[in-house]
């Protein structure tokens, strides 16, 4: 007779196990489980992790735009990701660009006042720091604001140039002849005469100390950005030096486009020569600089390393207040060497350095000399 033993798992209550039961051999596989699994007929995400909207937000597209115009605080768009997506629209863009940055302005101290800049400065620097501020999208924002009247037309349209028609007794007279000859329905009477275009920089109205975006002062190079920076300098705009190491940073790219030949980069870089009357010497004041001031290293690399470029030596030439010397050594030598083998480039720099150096003494000379060379037809750009 075999014996019993007793196992410890006899002592165990037995408990019922609560959920669906099967018959033998009935249990489902784990593919059958897999697709009796719950599945919502859609996904909804929990009311407590949804982002709440402000009161702005849910505002209609068009209501929100009316206030952006009366109230343009440029970092609205940037403030949420549903403001940013309702106010990209090109339109509100243009709007921004035509309040601050051109002279068509008329909300200038509101939009600072509501984008909490102390200066007129400051907000057309950030203005212009946008990526979406390119220089295609500039010249089509001025082309739109040239469109518009000017808001001190009435006070000052006899300071805006020539009159684009005549209006002297003589004019008027020859043009009353004319319809009454050919008849008021005459091609010749009615063709109108064409009005003359302004610059595209004369529609811009910066601030002397707005700065230029450091983006636009080192390289890579392409067209579209030499052309806005050439149109910022041209409408004065400067290089911030206090700061900030934007100076720097465009020093060290003009000196290297100096080396490298890029003349496009390097006449873009020097600031223009400025031009006054003769008759206003005794009241003469240099302009402050709207580019880069070169100095003795620019000019020996634009000598020993870049050829002697005409065009950008002079340019260089030209500016006050001076910090080239002109009596470099290195320089000196090379204008020696170049005599002597018959390069006229030799010869031209050294009667060129006689010139600015009698110029940067002596603010007449310095304006016949650009006269000069103005009249001699060179483009500074």
């Amino acid at each position: 007779m075999e014996s019993y033993v007793r196992t410890p798992l006899h002592d165990l209550t037995p408990v019922r196990i609560r959920g669906k039961r099967y018959a033998p051999g009935q249990k489902p596989t784990i593919h059958t489980q897999h697709n009796n699994a719950y599945t919502p007929s859609s996904y909804t995400t929990d009311q407590s992790n949804r982002p709440h909207l402000s009161r702005l937000e849910i505002l209609p597209t068009e209501l929100l735009h009316h206030i952006f115009r009366f109230c343009p605080n440029i970092y609205l768009p940037v403030a949420s990701p549903t403001l940013g997506q309702i106010l990209s629209d090109k339109a509100i863009k243009f709007h921004i660009v035509i309040q601050t940055l051109s002279n068509r302005q008329t909300l200038i101290d509101a939009v600072a006042e509501a984008s909490g800049h102390t200066s007129i400065a400051s907000l057309q620097s950030e203005v212009l720091n946008r990526k979406w501020l390119t220089f295609e999208f500039l010249r089509d924002a001025l082309k739109e604001a040239a469109k518009l009247p000017r808001p001190d037309a009435f006070l000052d349209y006899a300071n805006d140039g020539e009159p684009d028609e005549d209006s002297s007794l003589s004019a008027v007279d020859t043009e009353f002849d004319l319809i009454s000859v050919t008849g008021a329905d005459s091609p010749i009477a009615r063709k109108p005469k064409k009005a003359k275009k302004s610059p595209l920089y004369q529609n811009l109205d910066l601030n002397q100390y707005t700065a230029v975006p450091v983006k636009l002062l080192h390289g890579p190079w392409t067209a579209s950005k030499l052309s806005l920076l050439k149109l910022l300098f041209r409408a004065g705009g400067s290089i911030e030096r206090v700061t900030s190491t934007d100076d720097e940073v465009a020093s060290a790219s003009l000196l290297e486009a100096l080396k490298s030949s890029n003349r496009k980069v390097a006449l873009a870089l020097i600031p223009r020569p400025s031009y006054r009357s003769f008759n206003d010497l005794d009241n003469y004041t240099e302009p402050p600089h709207i580019g880069v001031t070169p100095d003795t290293s620019h000019f020996r690399a634009a000598v020993l390393e870049g050829g002697c470029d005409r065009k950008i030596v002079l340019k260089m030439l030209l500016l006050l207040p001076h910090v080239i010397d002109y009596e470099d050594r290195a320089v000196w030598k090379w204008i020696h060497d170049s005599i002597s083998v018959g390069d006229e480039k030799g010869l031209w720099l050294k009667q060129t350095l006689g010139e600015a150096s009698k110029a940067a003494k002596d603010p007449a000379a310095k304006m016949y000399l650009i006269a000069e060379h103005f009249e001699g037809g060179v483009s500074w750009q």
